[in-house]
């Protein structure tokens, strides 16, 4: 009776351990999404967009790059006043960095940038086989996919460092799986793979995230043709 009594406790104990622990794991461990400011790049139409909008609802501090008068109008029309948009374009350092003092100037000085997205991308100017492509074909993409990205992540480092926020590249299917018909975008979003594991390295130390997101075909917009 004793041994059944004491397995009986043993058990009722490990149920409530583990309850208790799943409480923890579940547990939200953001904290106020109100309190965070994150940057989005490529904010004029397709996943930039949306992603800017969704944050927003969410009650987030956003910080929206867009590369034209339109497509900051339609933004800044579409989402609170909490949303700030600014001209970007990243394959222009001085944007860059005078974005980089607006957002400096608008995050509260105890806090950092939770949060940099790089979306902004492009598939280049036409589709044919590797033999097609010059080295400026190559250049015009890989300025905007990789180049720009690497300048965004260096540019905000001491942002992101300080609120120990995290690097979000955009990556692509095709970064793994390459479209013979689109070789300059595969070549980079192949090298946007390998750099932001080697920027994942030198970032743990510091406690800071990266991470990338492979998104496949989706109708976004990013590939309609005018």
């Amino acid at each position: 009776m004793l041994c059944l009594t004491l397995t009986l406790a043993a058990v009722a104990a490990l149920i409530f351990l583990y309850k208790k622990i799943d409480v923890l794991i579940r547990k939200p461990l953001l904290g106020s999404l109100h309190e965070k400011y994150i940057f989005v790049t490529g904010c004029d139409s397709g996943f930039g967009k949306t992603t800017a909008k969704h944050l927003d609802s969410l009650g987030v501090h956003v910080i929206a790059g867009c590369f034209t008068e339109e497509g900051r109008k339609n933004l800044k029309e579409e989402c609170s006043s909490r949303l700030n948009v600014v001209h970007l374009d990243i394959t222009d350092i001085k944007t860059i960095e005078k974005a980089f003092e607006f957002v400096k100037d608008l995050i509260p000085k105890d806090k950092g940038l939770w949060g940099l997205l790089n979306n902004a991308g492009t598939t280049g100017s036409f589709l044919g086989p590797p033999s097609f492509f010059t080295l400026d074909d190559y250049k015009e993409v890989l300025n905007v996919n990789l180049f720009g990205m690497i300048e965004m992540n260096r540019v905000f480092l001491p942002l992101i460092k300080k609120a120990r926020g995290r690097f979000v590249n955009t990556a692509s299917i095709g970064g793994r799986f390459a479209n013979p018909y689109n070789p300059a975008y595969a070549v980079s979003k192949f090298a946007v793979e390998g750099y932001s594991d080697v920027l994942r390295r030198e970032m743990r130390p510091f406690k800071v995230g990266v991470a990338i997101i492979e998104p496949a075909a989706y109708h976004s917009g990013f590939t309609d043709v005018e």
